[in-house]
């Protein structure tokens, strides 16, 4: 078994991007619930009354997905692309690593564009050939394979709320059985959809907060 190291952190949330924005967030306990507009679910009740909202990627972070990605990837992919250069930058490696691995952890499909496919269907309209590949959980390691040019193994995996988790144990196993020297692994989610499917879904598990402030107490039974 070879020593697996890891090299390089990629942070990509509505609490800070890159490493040193991340963790001063965390340090400075920086609030990033927002409230839900009653207005927004078309009236129907939630338990919870908070959410947390999808990073913001800067204009350069867009410009750079715009030349490696055209219109394919979908905002799962975006994310997780620029979390993945963010990481290879914070190793000091270059941007694109033709020999890398990748193993990404989704747990959801992008439901925006199951909605929009799904809309299409309803109108009789042309599906949307973008829409269709990044319907599928793969589109997010494949995005980040195109993003950075890496040809290694390429795969996703997709164990509810451990998916990135098991990714990286699985990019752990890969470099210390020697299957790989290079791997970017990591999770990825977010749902960005006008019908606030994936929200009210957690929501009837009971899984959402209910605090009145918004944090969440996982623990507490009041």
């Amino acid at each position: 078994m070879r020593r697996v190291v890891v090299t390089g952190l990629g942070p990509v949330h509505a609490i800070g991007t890159g490493v040193q924005d991340f963790f001063a967030g965390i340090e400075a306990m920086r609030p990033v619930v927002m409230a839900i507009d009653p207005e927004v679910w078309f009236g129907r009740p939630l338990n919870t009354g908070w959410y947390v909202p999808a990073p913001i990627l800067s204009p350069d972070d867009y410009e750079w997905l715009r030349s490696r990605l055209r219109d394919w990837a979908g905002p799962t992919a975006q994310l997780a692309a620029v979390a993945a250069r963010l990481a290879l930058e914070d190793a000091e490696l270059d941007s694109t690593c033709s020999e890398a691995s990748v193993i990404m952890g989704v747990g959801n499909i992008n439901l925006g564009d199951a909605i929009g496919i799904s809309r299409q269907v309803d109108d009789k309209g042309r599906l949307n050939i973008l829409r269709t590949s990044r319907l599928m959980t793969n589109a997010v390691s494949s995005c980040v394979g195109i993003a950075l040019a890496a040809r290694g193994q390429n795969l996703v995996v997709s164990s509810a709320c451990a998916s990135g988790t098991d990714a990286i144990g699985m990019g752990y196993q890969q470099i210390a059985t020697g299957n790989s020297d290079l791997v970017v692994c990591g999770g990825a989610d977010v749902n960005i959809e006008d019908q606030a499917i994936s929200l009210r879904y957690f929501d009837s598990l009971g899984v959402l907060t209910s605090s009145l402030d918004g944090l969440p107490r996982p623990f507490c039974l009041l």
